[in-house]
């Protein structure tokens, strides 16, 4: 017997509950739904605990029993309890590994550039020292990687101009200072992401 079977809310089955939702009964999904919530949770106690990458994890593995509902095949002759199951643990582990690639920590650990204009104003030149081989990595990915404009735009930026004042020290529009910006951190994520 797979775990999502539990007490009462074993009536009705999970069969007939993914039928009548494929025939347009929306509650039988949201009652399928809150029955395996406590699973989920259970799984994801098991693999992960109370860490701040939960909310995201959960939302997967509750992806991934919408999958189980929709490509469910009755004609295998695998309850559905159990297809669910094991489409809600593969979520999860597939998660856990794309979270613990080289990557993926990188991204996590990453700074944004909203954030590095606060870093900048709040660090000491003792800190800016220790730091200073990493700080003339990132000016030299900078150099070669951004355009004249794009570096314009990222330092203005970070010197805590908004988008008119930049547009207004360039003699550009705001248009174009957005699409610089966006440039800068879709250039700069696949530079320090490689």
């Amino acid at each position: 017997m797979s775990s999502f079977q539990e007490g009462p809310l074993a009536q009705p089955g999970d069969e007939s509950l993914v039928k009548a939702y494929r025939q347009g009964d929306n509650a039988s999904l949201v009652f399928l739904i809150s029955r395996y919530l406590g699973l989920i949770d259970r799984k994801l106690d098991h693999y992960i605990g109370w860490s701040s990458e939960r909310d995201d994890m959960k939302q997967e593995a509750l992806m991934a029993l919408l999958n189980a509902v929709r490509f469910y095949d009755p004609a295998k002759e695998v309850k559905f309890s159990t297809f669910a199951d094991r489409c809600v643990e593969n979520s999860i582990r597939s998660s856990l590994q794309k979270r613990n690639t080289k990557k993926a920590r990188l991204l996590k650990d990453a700074v944004s550039i909203d954030d590095a204009r606060e870093i900048a104003v709040q660090e000491n030149p003792e800190d800016l020292y220790i730091d200073q081989e990493g700080y003339r990595v990132m000016l030299g990915q900078i150099e070669v990687n951004l355009s004249e404009f794009e570096k314009n735009v990222l330092f203005s930026y970070l010197e805590g101009n908004n988008y008119a004042q930049i547009s207004t020290l360039l003699g550009s529009s705001q248009k174009s200072v957005d699409n610089a910006l966006q440039r800068v951190r879709r250039k700069l994520k696949t530079v320090f992401l490689k």
